[in-house]
């Protein structure tokens, strides 16, 4: 049975192998360091062998949040995935971020939700980047 919480307009789903932080509205630096703090507790967490980042209710992210993502991803290696939910026709300004970033090259970045959750299926250290 997986367990809600919510932090402002981060909501996170525990409970189980795949943990999902799904981020609404916008974030910046105020909430980078909240986001880092559960990106860690998640990381740590022995059960858990992924962390699904959702953006598509997400407004805006700035730099920081964006290097948060990719800390997390580097932090977990081949052990755990790291995966980002970013919709094709989501918000325009986190698209174009990512976009400019050439963010997808660091990320494992897919289209919808069920993308994520398969991809969490995987063996860890061998998913397919889109």
């Amino acid at each position: 049975m997986g367990m809600d919480r919510f932090y402002g307009q981060i909501h996170i789903r525990t409970g189980g192998p795949v943990n999902v932080v799904a981020l609404q509205g916008e974030h910046d630096h105020v909430s980078k360091s909240q986001l880092e703090r559960i990106v860690e507790t998640l990381l740590d967490d022995p059960l858990a062998r992924a962390v699904i980042f959702d953006l598509s209710n997400t407004d805006f992210v700035n730099l920081p949040v964006l290097g948060t993502l990719t800390r997390a991803t580097e932090r977990a290696g081949r052990d755990k995935h790291v995966i980002v939910v970013l919709p094709e026709v989501g918000s325009p300004i986190v698209r174009r971020l990512f976009d400019v970033t050439d963010a997808e090259k660091r990320l494992h970045v897919v289209p919808t939700m069920e993308d994520a959750v398969a991809a969490a299926r995987q063996e860890p250290g061998r998913e397919t980047r889109r």
